[in-house]
């Protein structure tokens, strides 16, 4: 999916982005999936937030560590793909579980 940066002005200590609830539904993304940001030459995984009333549905808004990271100004276009949750998550959720984890 294409989308148009929207720049807030925030920062979040680490990478995160904001879409449209709607969009998210279309996406089948959460909060806090992670989503693989592209911008031709640069990449970047980012924890996603959802909002109604901040964005437009084609847009994403982006912390100030994102901007830096890909070096983006205020309406360029990116391709966002959900990306899977990291191994470690799911490590976390047997041993939550009560399962034993090998090494």
């Amino acid at each position: 999916m294409i989308l148009k940066v929207k720049l807030l002005g925030w920062s979040a200590g680490t990478p995160v982005g904001i879409i449209h609830r709607k969009l998210a539904a279309r996406m089948n993304i959460h909060v806090s999936d992670r989503v693989i940001l592209d911008k031709v030459d640069r990449k970047i995984i980012c924890v996603i937030d959802l909002s109604d009333t901040m964005i437009k549905e084609d847009e994403i808004a982006v912390s100030s560590e994102v901007l830096e990271a890909l070096k983006l100004q205020e309406g360029e276009l990116l391709k966002a793909e959900p990306t899977n949750k990291p191994q470690s998550i799911l490590f976390i959720h047997k041993k939550l579980s009560g399962e034993t984890l090998n090494q």
